[in-house]
């Protein structure tokens, strides 16, 4: 059996920041609270050591 050679290539490649904005109208905010969750206390993703 014979494999054929696959190319491959980066997303960025074809997805550029243009095609979102001209396709989904993506746009830059600079709102604070944009993501709030972001700023929400949550939890250590590593283990502390308790004093």
């Amino acid at each position: 059996m014979r494999l054929k050679r696959v190319q491959t290539r980066a997303i960025s490649e074809h997805i550029t920041l243009k095609y979102w904005r001209d396709n989904f109208g993506l746009q830059r905010t600079k709102t604070p609270d944009f993501f709030p969750e972001w700023q929400e206390s949550l939890p250590s993703l590593s283990p502390q050591s308790e004093s």
